[in-house]
């Protein structure tokens, strides 16, 4: 009885300390960014999923500029031609991605202003402007020209970029400032609808649950949007929340076009950057669908790493080392397909990475402890020889 419950002992603290030693370690910045390489495995492994039906990105991308063959920026008449376009095919949101800060000539902010005004239904985009200073950090709001703010609606594309430079998640409100995706939302839904949703806590980071690689969301090129009874489905924008936004592979003009491209979960698979406007698009899709991805909170998570360190503490008690090592990549793939699966059914991201370490531990300390144990046998054995030959020597001489 005593010779099993020391093994029994000895599994249950080392799963114990291995579970203790991943939580700290994969508290580390190094490993955190680790565990969020797990989050884009899991996307990788979901693939690709069907696009929202709600929203079409109208694409300033080149091909749009080879046939529109006019030097970025556009004339602001053009985008007021666009407005009175899409509103005509029964856009029911129009989000215009793109920042009216600065003025132009009189007259093509006044036609932009009326199409605005006409249609009733448009969403501009307002900025945040950064200065990092060793002594200072400068936040700075910009807006749209206020004879257009005055006719729409104004939110910011409020996202956040990892250390890893992907863009994962998102605040959709933060004091004094409603986000572009939520300011879009509220006018595509109901009164009703409205209210059910102004009552959600959107100051929290939310993790943003992509479809797929860049133009994944139904995309259509800003040429074909002003001739769209021509050269477009018919029925296209019917209904639709429709955005307007840059969507280029190249940059022609980059002291007056910014790229305006993020790297997401996606890219390290399609090897490409996302559109923001895409990235909007998918913010504005998730707060549809109620799809953001969701976490298990600390004490979940570290009961979770216990159970994933303890079950293959106590099965290495009875197993061999190689054997052993064979049933630990036997319990890291069984986890890894478990994680995929509740992934996908259900947006829920287990932490991948932590179980992997914490398993790894695992099996490092019961090698320790094995090879100790066979130290102190041998030892042991040794020592016992040692005396029994004394014993025989002092009989003999005796």
């Amino acid at each position: 009885m005593v010779s099993l419950a020391q093994p029994l002992t000895r599994g249950f603290l080392a799963a114990v300390i291995a579970a203790g030693l991943t939580l700290i370690v994969t508290n580390l910045s190094f490993f955190s960014l680790l565990e969020l390489k797990g989050l884009d495995l899991l996307f990788a492994l979901r693939g690709v999923q069907p696009p929202p039906s709600q929203i079409v990105i109208v694409a300033i991308d080149e091909l749009s500029l080879a046939e529109i063959k006019r030097q970025w920026p556009w004339p602001r008449s053009m985008h007021a031609q666009l407005i009175r376009q899409l509103h005509q095919a029964g856009a029911k949101v129009i989000g215009m991605d793109v920042l009216f800060s600065e003025p132009s000539e009189p007259e093509e902010d006044f036609a932009l202003e009326q199409a605005m005004r006409e249609a009733g239904n448009v969403v501009l985009v307002s900025a945040i402007g950064v200065v990092n200073d060793p002594l200072f950090r400068l936040t700075t709001r910009i807006d749209p020209l206020p004879e257009l703010a005055k006719v729409t609606e104004v939110g910011s594309p409020i996202i956040t970029v990892d250390p890893d430079g992907v863009v994962r998640r998102s605040r959709l409100l933060s004091p004094g400032l409603a986000s572009f995706a939520l300011q879009v939302v509220g006018k595509y839904l109901s009164a009703p609808e409205r209210n059910v949703l102004s009552k959600q806590d959107f100051s929290k980071e939310l993790l943003m649950d992509y479809r797929g690689p860049p133009r994944t969301i139904s995309t259509v090129s800003y040429y074909q949007a002003l001739d769209y009874s021509r050269l477009l489905p018919p029925g296209i924008f019917k209904d639709k929340i429709v955005l307007v936004g840059r969507s280029l592979e190249t940059i022609p003009e980059a002291q007056h076009l910014s790229g305006d491209t993020f790297f997401t979960p996606f890219s390290w698979v399609s090897g490409n950057t996302t559109a923001g406007v895409e990235v909007q698009a998918t913010l504005i899709s998730n707060l549809l669908d109620g799809s953001f991805v969701s976490t298990l909170g600390k004490p979940a998570q570290a009961l979770l790493v216990l159970a994933f360190t303890l079950v293959p503490g106590l099965l290495l008690i009875v197993l061999r080392p190689v054997v052993g090592l064979l049933a630990m990549i036997g319990v890291v793939g069984a986890f890894f397909i478990i994680a995929h699966l509740i992934f996908t059914q259900f947006t829920l991201w287990l932490p991948l990475f932590s179980i992997l370490i914490g398993i790894a531990l695992v099996y490092g300390s019961h090698l320790l402890a094995r090879s100790l144990v066979m130290d102190q046998d041998r030892r042991r054995l040794l020592e016992e020889a040692n005396r029994t030959l004394e014993a025989r020597i002092a009989e003999r001489t005796q």
